[in-house]
């Protein structure tokens, strides 16, 4: 974070100017806001003297190196840099002669040589100024063209800040009156080179109403155009206020108070703080009074909008898109920390490790990737694949990766991986309205002659694009030649049984990409996310010792519910439990109920804004749900002022009660569960939205009369979980309401999925795979003929994918999908893993409330779902295993130096016995993460005993116990292991855990 310290009108007379005395408060209140400034910009618009002389600037000096000195003892590692420029008082008027006179000098303005002999003699007054400042800048203007206008740059970590300085004083008179001076637009000249900075500062001493005013109107026009942010001085009066124009061109403007005001001694300076990765500032300002600098904000934390105008053919994220990409992305916020969070504040780096299935392919140990070095392996890296669980911080990564790529001169664009399309018409026209969104559409011709060296395209969530594996190499492609860098994030059980799926054919989607896989977060890395928490909630006064103490005892809490695996260490859960703990809540988080979660969230934000009022809490559920539903029911994302008025006139018929919905939405827009835009509503994130349609059916469930629609509604919900947020819906629904007949309803859903198959003993499944390790390989042999017309196969195949591609999807056409026996695999499977989530949050909402029978078949079903898509995953595996031999085959005689065909057949089976085995693996996990919990430890023992002691079985409840419960389970994993031995397959996969 840079602060710019803006100085102006200080005065210094003598040696005992009041001023030099004060450095240190001045340092003492900068300190004082709490923020971890970098770098400090010491801007003075002008006055720094009274009249110009050198005893004066060696004053001056003496004030300058005791705040220098005073900053850094209080901010230790921050840098200094220093921009001055010259106001009236800063003139020597004592040396003046009378070519200085009003009635001289008009006639001459028009034909002036900015590096003449009279030009010189006019700054000859500002001699001693450009002496001093030469001390500090560090830099000597001596020409005159120089010392009217000049450009400095400061090239900080992440930014390049331009300031454009101007020196309206240099015809300065005494006594000096509005409207008489003229500054030469010719001077300007020098600023015309078109540079990309990230920030563009004017600073000029006077405001435009003491030029004249023919000549101020041009200056005004030509500085605005150049600047997003202009500071000056001279009047005393301190303020802040934006300009607008049309056409996106805003300008923020800052004038200056006086630092000394010689006839009141009034003290008083200003302070922006600007946050160079959210873009985003907070302007303070500081008066004296009583020995002390009092702060005052003047603007809290704000997106900082550019002035379009200074950065045409740049490329800018629009303050829109900005927000989005700042946002953590969930309802998080610290008690002690007022702002709605932003990423950055919590962001860690997490730690990624090469994906088993490329490390084998290329025969060699997985690499890990430790979290200080994930950037720069990206950088290094320019086609990367990552895969993660859910809520693994996969979009967060995204959104991180995009703002420290975009500053090393790239320019990103962030695709959601359900827009794309398979041809190649409709990716460009998906591209181009995606930069449009997040840039602008003035600049989309730059962007498309732009070189594909400097794009960078990354998609979040390719797995729910439904694009065929063809039709992935297809768009991939077209990513490939568009952008020289591509990373791509999909879901990891998804992608992987995907992948195993259609690995028949000899595409490779992501055959030239770095695989890698994001792991949860270690102890040091939450370690990390612990003090980023603490230290929002920090003021000047803490001490070291006093932080180090916070972090260690939430650590202590957190270990608790991490380190016995009670939950996965992953960031949202880390964060649930410590807004938890911040706000004295029951941490029933730790059984891993979503429900529990979000209903913190948002019961902490509504008692923000209900303080006062406590009974407003319930009346603002009440109105949510309402909204909530009314988007549900009509299909709508925003809310427009019509809505809200239905909205409150159904509520005033329903409750007799005529409710101040101006002051509630104002509060529901200051908790941020709500946002406005353009006179529209919307709730923040998706999860509130989710959270107050599920509190609708859950208050109208226990009306008799809304009850039968209700329930009709909730049962269509459960017939379509593929769409992810009926999946939330639905979680949510259950946690509020513990509705025993929709349990049942979605039970009976789930008994359906692959009815057909067996649960999966993982004994004659997997004798195939047995084969492979046990007998000799047999020889692969693909002939080069063979190939090719393979590969050429393979491309009429995705021209015919491409032709046959519909012109355009409806993006939501996923609610329409319902279980039946005619989807193809992949999408089967993903129902069965939203129909395992939602019955893993009904036992990890109710351990102790549900009653033994229901809680019993609950998980029994839980383990049966999970075993009947291994059987599929093995049937698959087991049809398409000679594919599959000769795919991969391919790749490892590509990757490795293997000459044999002998070598290369047992390299190529021992290869697909460790990729079935993670598959099987990661499908057993699933189950565990689903629906373990240590409280539910009599309800695995039953489902033990009901199982007649399946093996299959016996490993789930033991990755289960191995996962969530405290005791490590020896007799278990001996009492398998025993039964196992003799089945490699099952070797294999109990080493995975």
């Amino acid at each position: 974070m840079i602060a710019i310290l803006h100085l102006s009108d200080m005065h210094i007379d003598s040696a005992r100017h009041p001023l030099l005395n004060r450095a240190e408060r001045i340092a003492r209140a900068v300190s004082s806001t709490g923020h971890a400034i970098s770098h400090i910009l010491l801007v003075v618009t002008g006055d720094i003297a009274q009249s110009g002389t050198q005893a004066q600037y060696e004053a001056s000096k003496v004030f300058f190196n005791k705040l220098a000195t005073s900053l850094n003892q209080a901010l230790p590692a921050v840098e200094i840099f220093y921009v001055f420029i010259p106001g009236n008082h800063d003139c020597d008027l004592t040396s003046a002669s009378d070519v200085r006179q009003q009635d001289v000098i008009e006639p001459k303005l028009p034909n002036l040589d900015l590096n003449g002999d009279l030009v010189r003699h006019f700054l000859d007054v500002q001699r001693q100024f450009f002496k001093f400042t030469a001390l500090y800048e560090c830099q000597s203007f001596a020409e005159p063209r120089q010392q009217l206008c000049h450009r400095r740059v400061f090239r900080i970590p992440g930014t390049t800040i331009c300031f454009n300085c101007f020196n309206t004083a240099w015809l300065t008179q005494n006594p000096e009156r509005p409207a008489h001076l003229y500054f030469p637009l010719e001077a300007l000249d020098c600023l015309k080179e078109q540079v990309d900075y990230d920030l563009n500062i004017s600073i000029f001493h006077h405001p435009f109403n003491w030029l004249n005013p023919n000549n101020a109107q041009a200056f005004k026009h030509a500085v605005e155009g150049i600047s997003d942010l202009m500071l000056t001085g001279h009047e005393h009066v301190g303020d802040m206020y934006e300009k607008r124009r049309p056409g996106d061109e805003i300008v923020h403007f800052v004038e200056a108070g006086a630092l000394w005001e010689p006839k009141s001694r009034e003290s008083a300076f200003g302070l922006l703080l600007y946050d160079l990765t959210a873009r985003r500032y907070k302007a303070v300002s500081f008066r004296w009074l009583d020995g002390l600098y009092l702060s005052r904000i003047v603007s809290d934390w704000d997106d900082f909008q550019r002035n379009w105008a200074a950065r045409k053919g740049q490329f800018e994220n629009n303050p829109a898109f900005l927000r989005k990409l700042n946002e953590l992305g969930t309802g998080f916020s610290h008690r002690l920390h007022l702002r709605e969070l932003t990423l950055r504040d919590l962001f860690v780096f997490p730690e990624l490790r090469q994906r088993f299935l490329q490390a084998g392919i290329e025969g060699k140990s997985k690499t890990r990737i430790r979290s200080a070095g994930v950037l720069d392996f990206v950088k290094e890296n320019k086609l990367v694949l990552v895969v993660g669980a859910s809520n693994s911080g996969k979009t967060c990564l995204a959104k991180v990766l995009y703002s420290d790529l975009q500053r090393d001169n790239l320019v990103p664009i962030l695709v959601d991986g359900p827009s794309l399309r398979g041809n190649e018409a409709q990716v460009l026209n998906t591209l181009h309205r995606i930069y449009c969104e997040q840039y602008s559409a003035d600049s989309l011709e730059l962007y498309k002659q732009l070189d594909p060296a400097r794009r960078l395209i990354i998609v979040d969530d390719l797995h729910k694009s439904r694009l065929t594996v063809f039709e992935q190499h297809n768009v991939l492609a077209i990513l490939h030649r568009l952008a020289e860098t591509v990373i791509v994030f999909v879901n990891e059980s998804a992608f992987q049984i995907e992948e195993l799926a259609q690995r028949a054919t000899p595409s490779a989607p992501f055959a030239a990409y770095e695989q890698y896989e994001i792991l949860p977060l270690c102890s040091s890395l939450r370690t990390q996310l612990i003090s980023r928490w603490v230290e929002l909630g920090i003021n000047g006064d803490t001490t070291e010792e006093e932080i180090a103490r916070e972090i260690k005892e939430r650590e202590k809490v957190l270990s608790v519910f991490l380190t016995n695996q009670s939950l996965p260490p992953i960031p949202i859960f880390v964060l649930g439990l410590l807004q938890a703990y911040e706000a004295n809540t029951n941490l029933n988080t730790a059984n891993g109920s979503y429900g529990e979660l979000w209903e913190s969230l948002v019961t902490e934000r509504l008692r923000r804004v209900s303080k006062f009022k406590p009974l407003d809490i319930s009346t603002k559920n009440a109105y949510l749900s309402r909204m909530a539903y009314f988007l549900f029911l009509h299909d709508k994302r925003l809310l427009s002022t019509q809505d809200m008025g239905d909205i409150r006139q159904a509520y005033l018929l329903e409750f007799d009660i005529d409710i101040d919905s101006t002051r509630i939405l104002a509060d529901l827009v200051t908790a941020e569960i709500l946002t406005m835009s353009d006179g529209n509503y919307r709730f923040k994130y998706p999860s509130y939205y989710y959270f107050f349609v599920a509190r609708h059916f859950k208050d109208s469930i226990g009306d008799p009369t809304e009850a039968p629609r209700v329930r009709k509604t909730v049962r269509d919900i459960a017939d379509h979980l593929y769409y992810e947020p009926y999946v939330n819906i639905l979680i949510l629904y259950l946690y509020f309401t513990r509705d025993m007949e929709t349990i049942e309803y979605i039970l009976a859903n789930a008994k359906k999925i692959y009815q057909n198959y067996p649960v999966c003993l993982l004994e004659e499944e997997v004798e195939f795979i047995n084969k492979l390790n046990m007998e000799p390989a047999k020889p692969i042999q693909i002939a080069r003929a063979e190939l090719d017309e393979r590969r050429r196969q393979h491309k009429d195949e995705i021209d015919e994918a491409e032709v046959n591609t519909p012109a355009s999807a409806p993006d939501d056409q996923d609610r329409e999908i319902s279980y039946n026996e005619e989807l193809n695999d992949l999408v089967k499977i993903n129902i069965a893993f939203k129909t395992l989530q939602v019955l893993g949050q009904v036992l990890r909402n109710f351990p102790n409330l549900l009653r033994a029978d229901p809680k019993t078949r609950v998980t029994q079903e839980c383990y049966w779902l999970g075993l009947r898509v291994l059987s599929v995953v093995m049937k698959v595996s087991q049809d398409n295993l000679e594919g599959l031999r000769e795919y991969f085959s391919l790749l490892i005689k590509e990757q490795r130096s293997i000459l044999s065909e002998n070598e290369l057949a047992t390299a190529t089976d021992g290869f697909l016995v460790h990729i079935v085995g993670g598959c099987a693996y990661s499908v057993i996990k699933r189950v565990s993460l689903a629906a373990g919990s240590e409280e539910l430890g009599e309800t695995y023992k039953n489902v033990i005993r009901l199982d007649d002691g399946k093996t299959s079985v016996a490993l789930i409840d033991l990755s289960i116990k191995l996962d969530h419960f405290a005791a490590f389970p020896l007799n278990e994993v001996e009492a398998l292991f025993r039964r196992t031995e003799k089945n490699k397959f099952w070797v294999f996969v109990e080493s995975c855990g």
